[in-house]
């Protein structure tokens, strides 16, 4: 259902819903049976579909008509990280941070409604803002002083899922669409996002992408 009053099409919430289908522009027009450009001024706000075309979009998309309509709040982007080939697509990465997105805003104002989460305690590491500094004695401080502010011992840890879960880390598990793209990470309003695909069905490299 749309919401109360006079809604206004939200062309972001198109463009959303089209790179979490790895659809580009073009594509999406090809299947509406409309122009390049008439996706691009949905999109940037310009045009609102017209209702055959909404409900196309709705079918094709699978979202519900009001969902267009929901305004985004706009908010700095913060830097999201990946776990990726050289290979990997463009396409593949807007897949997977368009429906980072929409964690973010499952998380933020409805899952903390009925769940309270853990408190974020991720330590703060002394390590230099360019990564090609690192030296592999400052990687094994870094780490060895994770494990110490954790109370971790030095053995294996028997989940790493659970270790970041419970220290404040909103942790899932989706697919991403390509298999060269193993994981994505950010912070995003005080707490940390990993998103670990589920292409690769082996336990091990799951461990050790959420750990990285």
């Amino acid at each position: 259902n749309m919401p109360p009053g006079k809604p206004e099409f939200v062309g972001g919430r198109l463009q959303q819903a089209r790179e979490a289908r790895g659809l580009t522009a073009m594509a999406l027009a090809d299947l509406l049976g409309v122009s390049r450009q008439a996706v691009s001024r949905y999109e940037t706000g310009l045009d609102t579909p017209r209702p055959e075309v909404m409900e196309k979009i709705c079918e094709l998309l699978k979202h519900k008509q009001g969902w267009f309509f929901i305004p985004i709040v706009n908010e700095d982007e913060p830097t999201i990280y990946a776990r990726s080939m050289a290979s990997t697509s463009k396409m593949a990465r807007l897949r997977v941070t368009a429906r980072l997105r929409w964690l973010w805003e499952i998380v933020l104002p409805y899952l903390r409604e009925f769940v309270t989460l853990p408190t974020v305690n991720f330590p703060t590491l002394a390590l230099p803002y360019d990564i090609l500094t690192l030296t592999s004695d400052s990687i094994e401080d870094a780490a060895a002083n994770v494990r110490t502010f954790w109370g971790l011992q030095h053995g294996p840890i028997s989940n790493v899922a659970w270790l970041l879960e419970r220290n404040g880390a909103v942790v899932v598990r989706l697919e991403t669409g390509d298999d060269t793209l193993d994981s994505m990470s950010c912070w995003h309003e005080g707490v940390p996002y990993i998103i670990l695909g589920t292409e690769k069905s082996s336990a091990a490299r799951a461990r050790f992408d959420a750990a990285h």
